[in-house]
């Protein structure tokens, strides 16, 4: 014990995981009580012939395992002290994010691995990795206190040593960044479908209208729920549904995702669930609330990998969850988003955008490039860009490195809708299954990955 307790200070710096305040007491203490019982074992092995200096050096031994219960206790309150300024601070943070809030990502600063740094009126959801505080979404401010909400997001990544960047930043926030001296970098497009204007009528929708009647005249309905209203029996399915069709252990992403379910903490979202003529749940969205459009934005998109499923299951949630807002007089419904799609669909010109077209449709059938820009493109949506902004260009790999790491390391969505692994191609779901299906259910509020 006490080798490996020595052995590992002496190799501490091919162990550096920069762990928060908490983490760190908590370090602290686990390495004090290994090297404590190390020192108890070894002195008892090495001075048992020694009656006087045994009981001394045990003595010492004691001390420092005392000591040991001191620093645990010590880290376990700041530990909890620690989760509830955190759970504080999202509150205060969730108050702001209403109050100010409304593009069609600032309700993700409320993920729970997210840190919120507080500004005047506004915040900065951030994480660090690799050096690199990594910002996302955009501050939530008054529009009027952008540069001086940024200003003090720069000032702390400074105070701390960290490079800096934004995560999918919005178009609006550019002339802030750039006036800080930082750089953009175009990575693509977040689709908004228009509830007000979606029709199905029409020669360019005949597939679309196909499929969705063919699902329909199977006999599948969508209804719409607020999710904190969801009863125990269609939650528990919506679970196993949900783990059923996920890639990995764990839900991933950082920028366009929640990565939780069914929290009483959050309220204003959206769940519309397809069911089967049998009554069973077969597929769901979960949408969050964003003001800035009008409605809401894509969070989590599932459905079932039952083979005997028609397809088409997932453009049917959306086109009933499009009709179920036009009723109700919302606008904007935020669907996936699409890498690099002005590359992609031919709208950059030059010699280096045909290389770069080149090199993305090389990558697209492993990264769904084409396939999420075409699956997007049916709802005839409006096309907001997306980019990534960094502090310096000699910091981009640092910064890029970062990101991957915060998405999941390639379920991205930035980027899961960005660079999704693998898994079942969304386009596909368009050209499969059915006219009338009915959206019931109270109202509420509430993305394959976005």
């Amino acid at each position: 014990g006490l080798a490996l307790a020595l052995w590992l200070v002496a190799e501490r710096r091919h162990f550096r995981v920069h762990p928060p305040g908490q983490r760190r007491w908590l370090a602290g203490a686990i390495g004090l009580g290994v090297l404590a019982l190390g020192l108890a074992a070894v002195l008892a092995a090495s001075f048992g012939h020694h009656e006087r200096l045994s009981r001394t050096l045990i003595a010492l031994a004691a001390g420092a395992i005392v000591l040991f219960g001191w620093w645990f206790s010590r880290a376990t309150r700041y530990r909890a002290s620690a989760q509830a300024d955190h759970a504080e601070n999202l509150e205060r943070g969730r108050a702001i994010v209403e109050r100010h809030g409304g593009d069609t990502l600032d309700y993700f600063a409320l993920r729970d691995d997210k840190e919120l740094l507080f500004s005047g009126d506004g915040l900065v959801a951030y994480t660090v990795l690799d050096r690199t505080m990594l910002v996302s979404p955009d501050p939530i401010c008054p529009a009027e206190q952008r540069a001086e909400v940024w200003a003090d997001a720069m000032d702390h990544a400074d105070a701390h040593g960290w490079g800096i960047a934004v995560l999918a930043a919005n178009a609006s926030w550019l002339p802030t960044y750039h006036a800080a001296g930082l750089q953009d970098l175009y990575i693509g497009d977040e689709a908004i479908a228009e509830a007000q204007v979606f029709s199905l009528q029409g020669k360019t929708m005949k597939s679309l209208r196909g499929a969705y009647n063919r699902v329909s005249k199977a006999g599948y309905r969508v209804e719409v729920f607020d999710p904190t209203t969801l009863g125990e029996d269609l939650r528990a399915k919506l679970l196993r549904l949900m783990t059923e069709t996920r890639q990995g252990d764990v839900e991933r992403g950082f920028s366009m995702t929640l990565s939780r379910m069914f929290d009483p903490r959050d309220t204003g979202l959206l769940l519309a669930v397809c069911f089967s003529p049998e009554g069973e749940p077969v597929a769901f969205n979960q949408y969050i609330p964003a003001a800035a459009i009008g409605g809401y934005s894509l969070d989590v998109m599932r459905r079932t990998s039952d083979e005997n499923a028609p397809n088409g299951l997932t453009d049917f949630v959306i086109i009933e969850t499009l009709n179920w807002m036009r009723e109700r007089g919302y606008r904007g419904l935020g669907l996936n988003f699409a890498t690099f799609r002005a590359v992609v669909a031919g709208e950059e010109a030059g010699p280096w955008h045909k290389v770069e077209r080149k090199v993305l449709h090389r990558f697209s059938d492993t990264m769904q490039i084409e396939s999420l820009w075409k699956f997007n493109e049916k709802y005839d949506p409006i096309w907001r860009p997306r980019y990534v902004v960094t502090d310096a260009l000699f910091d981009a790999p640092r910064a890029g490195l970062a990101i991957g790491r915060a998405e999941g390391e390639v379920e991205l969505p930035l980027i899961g809708r960005l660079f999704k692994a693998s898994g079942p191609d969304p386009a596909a779901e368009a050209p499969a299954p059915t006219a009338a299906a009915s959206v019931t259910g109270p109202s509420g509020r509430e993305r394959t990955s976005k």
